[in-house]
């Protein structure tokens, strides 16, 4: 990856090891104690990596390498391969099963199965959230809302996607959840189009939803 200094790249390499384990057992009860571990071992090694002196926009990067690393290819791994990768994670005395019944007597012995992880992975793979760019060119609405046309928001609720809203070179980012329920629909005041654009034609109907602008530290 660029601008990764050299000894940093081991490092780099299992945050993101680390980030992909983690997104695909999310949830599971039953391993909630590894979970756990984990997350610790992720937010240390963000930690260090920030420590480091790498830059807000490389570590993006990293970030969002890192939620891709596995999940993309796990069913096409190797059994070697994962294993390499949960020794990683967890320490060389990391084992692999199925192994014998006597082994699981062992203390210290963290057990893998490739065959549940990579069922884990199709199952919970995620696509990355797209964000729609919307500029507004007017004054906010009562000095604090940003007003945002409803097919632009039904657009981005099919889509599963949030909005990036920009208001005099500020920008507000919406995640799904909060275009879904942070929006003020105004659907009893109509406003008619002067021009066609994507998501509607001269002449057809819009009525604005109004966003609280809290723009983006």
């Amino acid at each position: 990856m660029k601008n990764i200094p050299l000894e940093l790249e081991t490092k780099v390499k299992k945050y993101s090891l680390m980030v992909a384990w983690w997104q695909i057992h999310e949830g599971d009860k039953t391993m909630v104690d590894k979970l756990e571990e984990v997350l610790g071992k992720i937010e240390q090694t963000e930690d260090e990596l920030r420590l480091s002196g790498i830059k807000d926009e490389v570590f993006d990067e990293i970030l969002k390498r890192a939620k891709k690393f596995i999940t993309l290819t796990v069913g096409e791994m190797t059994d070697k391969q994962l294993e390499t990768m949960t020794k990683l994670i967890f320490g060389q005395n990391t084992k692999m099963v199925p192994f014998d019944k006597r082994e699981l007597s062992k203390p210290g012995v963290i057990y893998f199965d490739p065959v549940k992880y990579a069922e884990y992975a199709k199952k919970n793979q995620k696509k990355e959230i797209e964000y729609i760019p919307y500029v507004h060119k007017k004054p906010l609405w009562k000095g604090q809302y940003i007003s945002v046309r409803n097919y632009v928001v039904e657009n981005a609720l099919a889509k599963g996607a949030g909005l990036k809203l920009t208001h005099e070179d500020r920008t507000m980012t919406l995640s799904p959840a909060q275009v879904k329920s942070e929006g003020i629909h105004n659907n009893a005041n109509s406003h008619v189009a002067s021009i066609t654009e994507p998501g509607i034609k001269a002449g057809d109907t819009y009525y604005l939803v109004d966003y609280n602008f809290k723009p983006d530290e």
